[in-house]
């Protein structure tokens, strides 16, 4: 490099000039780290930023160092130096575009959404040859049009699937070659079962697809298009060509493995299973698909495709297990508790799935991310002019969910506005929309979740306790993760599978030293915080091993007993069923002030059943207990 004062050549690590001795500048070391990294001189250009952050003050070479993190797949360091320069003020489109990216990745949706609303109050000028423009978009087009898709993955992850159906939209207006817009198309269609829509998004993305990776994933999609549309014999169809060039596809495997479980041992899949034969790969093909219907046949009667992993190994999972599908076919309110993490989402859709709604709808809501009075309009509706913006009626998600599931997540969160209309849905069944004055009634089955202290709020006046009581006919406690070792290993297994895949990596198992820092780490994220960092081992390094080595450092250096969860939650007790079983029918009964046909009903039990129930855990109801005093 150049000194900036004689102009001579100076050694690239120099703070000063051999010549003259004078003090090279932070906008040379700036001007020069980044020439190097957009030539992919990836080692000067971090010598150059890394010494212009220290002499400089605008903020801008720790931007540039953050991309040089960013691009070189060190996500960590990224993330600091992001939140570093947006704390001093700063603000840039890349700097908030790949903020929500790395918040995405981390699973903070809030924080996501946010940054890519504050990348769209921004005018996008990105200069050519830049590494935005140049290195990794060919146009400010389609740089737009990236931050329209990451911005509408994060806008259906809480489940606000047809505002995020706009952005994918405007993405392909942006970039109409763009295969992941089409691709987040489909699968916004497919979840609000506009399924020929899904059908010709999936098509285009096929089309536009450049890996084998990508069309057999696409193809994988398609399939189960024509699974829901009730084209079988296309779907499998779609499912037979991706396993025959890929044999091990779990996807495929899985989808075609629930067809032939459902459908039988028919003419037709015996002419299937004497193709599959005939096949260089047909033994591995067959014995992926018997394994796949083995599971099938444990966790049957869900409606979704896909297979929702389950890690069933400790003994406290199996007696988890076995309330989940006993909860499933009573078919009554259930409140799912446990620490974020622990998978409340997972099972309530295991309940769902499993039970008498199974081919229904399934309708999420996450109560925490929306304001009081987009809450009350989302779960009932509104009509149209009921305030500033509603242009049109709308159905809210009881309505949409008639007949399936409406799954109410963080409801500790919700407001005692809304609370109040929800105990009256949850007696009634039914509600009229905001703004309206129709009555509507509807068939819903509602599971809630929260990793609050439902009865902490209760006692503080923060939640309402008829509201409680109404959700707590079958509570359901999952266990934090470091309460159920045991699970890890399969944990483990089944993610290193899952991200060798998305990201195209052949990693075989985690080495025997890093499972046993898994078993004695305390887990203050639970299986989440598992999943993101086997993905990030997978996602930034390459071998067949993953070790200690690829961990973050944070991981590697933390104390063996781990945080502790910043939240308690309700039922610290030990799980027992019976108790579980005794504390249901004690809750339904006072619920239905001790009217045992009524409480019967809301536990989905006969009334003789109860009668059994009551005695078998010696329960008395208040309203017996006075008579026998008397």
């Amino acid at each position: 490099m150049k000194c900036p004062t004689c102009n001579r050549q100076v050694p690239v690590a120099s703070n000063f000039c051999n010549f003259c001795g004078g003090k090279l500048s932070s906008d040379e070391d700036y001007r020069r780290g980044v020439k190097y990294f957009i030539d992919g001189d990836y080692q000067r250009a971090a010598v150059h930023l890394r010494r212009a952050v220290k002499q400089e003050k605008n903020g801008r070479a720790r931007l540039a160092l953050g991309h040089y993190y960013f691009h070189t797949g060190k996500r960590d360091q990224a993330l600091s130096c992001y939140q570093r320069v947006e704390s001093e003020g700063h603000t840039s489109p890349e700097l908030h575009y790949n903020l929500g990216v790395l918040y995405n990745d981390g699973g903070q949706i809030d924080r996501c959404v946010e940054e890519f609303r504050r990348l769209f109050a921004l005018p996008i000028k990105i200069k050519r040859g830049t590494y935005y423009l140049g290195l990794l978009f060919a146009s400010v087009d389609a740089f737009k049009a990236s931050a329209h898709i990451g911005y509408g993955i994060a806008l259906r992850k809480h489940g606000l699937v047809e505002v995020a159906l706009k952005e994918f939209k405007q993405a392909l207006l942006l970039q109409e070659e763009n295969i992941y817009g089409h691709v987040n198309l489909g699968e916004a269609y497919m979840l609000l079962k506009q399924y020929r829509q899904a059908e010709q998004a999936f098509r285009q993305a096929i089309r536009l697809a450049r890996s084998d990776d990508e069309v057999l994933n696409v193809h994988n999609d398609l399939g189960i298009v024509y699974y829901r549309r009730g084209a079988i014999n296309k779907a499998i169809a779609q499912f037979k060509a991706v396993i025959k060039r890929d044999p091990e596809n779990s996807h495929a495997l899985y989808n075609l493995g629930r067809i032939y479980y459902e459908r039988g041992m028919d003419p037709e899949t015996k002419k299937d299973y004497q193709e599959f034969t005939r096949l260089a790969n047909g033994p591995s093909i067959l014995y992926g698909l018997s394994k796949s219907m083995m599971d099938i046949s444990r966790d049957s009667g869900g409606s979704e495709v896909k297979k929702t992993p389950v890690f069933v190994e400790s003994e406290r999972m199996k007696e988890v297990e076995s309330l989940i599908m006993r909860a499933a076919l009573a078919d009554a309110t259930v409140l799912i508790l446990g620490e974020n993490g622990t998978g409340k989402e997972v099972a309530a859709r295991a309940i769902h799935s499993s039970g008498p709604r199974a081919e229904a709808a399934w309708v999420p809501v996450y109560c925490a991310t929306i304001t009081e009075t987009l809450l009350e309009s989302e779960l009932f509706g509104h009509e149209r002019g009921a305030f500033t913006g509603a242009v049109a009626q709308k159905k809210g998600k009881f309505e949409i969910a008639d007949g399936g599931t409406v799954f109410l997540d963080e409801i500790g969160e919700v407001s005692a506005a809304v609370q109040v209309k929800l105990l009256r849905f949850l007696q009634e069944r039914e509600f009229e929309r905001v703004g309206g004055n129709q009555t509507i009634k509807v068939d819903v089955r509602v599971i809630a979740a929260t990793n609050l202290n439902l009865k902490r709020a209760v006692d503080e006046g923060a939640f309402r306790q008829d509201l409680f009581y109404r959700l707590n006919v079958i509570p359901i406690l999952l266990p934090p993760l470091r309460e159920r070792r045991d699970d890890i290993p399969k944990m483990v297994e089944h993610f290193i599978d899952k991200f060798n895949s998305k990201h195209n990596k052949h990693f075989k198992k985690a080495d025997g030293e890093l499972i046993e820092r898994f078993f004695s780490y305390r887990w203050p994220g639970n299986i989440r915080e598992l999943e993101n960092l086997i993905e990030r081992a997978i996602a930034i390094y390459d071998g067949e091993i993953i070790g200690l080595q690829h961990m973050p450092s944070e991981f590697q250096s933390a104390d063996e007993a781990g945080d502790k969860p910043a939240v308690a939650v309700e039922g610290e007790e030990e799980l027992n069923l019976a108790a579980l079983e005794r504390r249901a029918i004690e809750r339904a009964l006072e619920a239905a002030g001790n009217n045992k046909l009524q409480a019967a009903k809301t536990l989905g039990i006969s009334r003789s059943t109860l009668y059994e129930k009551l005695k078998q855990h010696s329960v008395t109801p208040a309203k017996d207990a006075k008579k026998r005093r008397k």
